[in-house]
């Protein structure tokens, strides 16, 4: 909702919703997620881009700004409206096809004990953000897509 601003520790950025809406069977679109400034001094949930259905339709990944140093991958329950954090990161791709279908390629953000805090690399994770195997930068990410890796 352009209109409506949300202020995060990086910035004021919009109150951004998540629609979804079905080809066949729902009558209407129907909101699922509505951004929000801090609650009861929980975190801010604001800034959402690149929503992707997992491979069931049931959860809704999505990045969220987080701070002023980073974002977040979150995922939203379609069903029930519960959304999960799954890890520090700056992108979430689901899998579609292959061995590792329904798993997720994020570029995640591993903690450094020396300047910069830290650094990211790309890791395969399961479905709840739970590291498999790292991949490695972006080059290498495109050889496991290929099945070469």
């Amino acid at each position: 909702t352009p209109s409506l601003k949300i202020f995060t520790p990086l910035e004021v950025t919009d109150k951004n919703e998540i629609w979804i809406a079905a080809v066949s069977a729902m009558p209407e679109p129907c909101r699922i997620l509505v951004g929000h400034s801090s609650l009861d001094g929980g975190a801010v949930l604001a800034g959402f881009s690149s929503p992707q259905f997992s491979l069931d339709a049931k959860r809704i990944y999505f990045i969220a700004e987080l701070a002023a140093t980073g974002n977040s991958v979150r995922a939203v329950d379609v069903a029930t409206g519960k959304v999960d954090f799954l890890y520090r990161g700056e992108s979430v791709e689901v899998v579609r096809s292959g061995d590792y279908a329904g798993y997720l390629i994020g570029l995640k953000a591993i903690p450094h004990a020396f300047p910069p805090p830290h650094v990211f690399r790309y890791w395969l994770l399961d479905r709840d953000g739970k590291d498999v195997a790292e991949i490695g930068e972006e080059s290498d990410v495109k050889i496991f897509k290929s099945g070469r890796f």
